[in-house]
């Protein structure tokens, strides 16, 4: 995973930060087949969108789907995140009128 850099968005290094940090944490709990840990992370209205382009909506979904596949059993297929892109959208007058 690439660490936050300065080609992200200026002002926002705390929130850079903790994104970071939560791809970490995804990641080793995917590594660690901890299905708990993995479930964790996500709010109760969460979407997740499985490697394989399945969409899983709320967490009792993602919370099934991790007890399924992150087991001991898995193999040592291990799956990596690089975080590429972050941005933020800014509240603009524009916006406000529309929303």
């Amino acid at each position: 995973m690439h660490a936050a850099n300065s080609n992200f968005t200026p002002g926002r290094d705390a929130d850079v930060a903790a994104i970071t940090t939560l791809v970490r944490v995804l990641e080793t709990a995917q590594a660690w087949r901890d299905a708990e840990a993995f479930a964790l992370l996500f709010w109760p209205d969460a979407v997740w969108t499985t490697g394989t382009g399945c969409r899983l909506n709320g967490l009792a979904e993602i919370s099934a789907f991790a007890r399924r596949t992150l087991t001991q059993d898995a193999g040592d297929a291990f799956a990596s995140y690089s975080i590429e892109q972050i941005t933020f959208p800014e509240p603009s007058p524009r916006c406000w009128r529309w929303c």
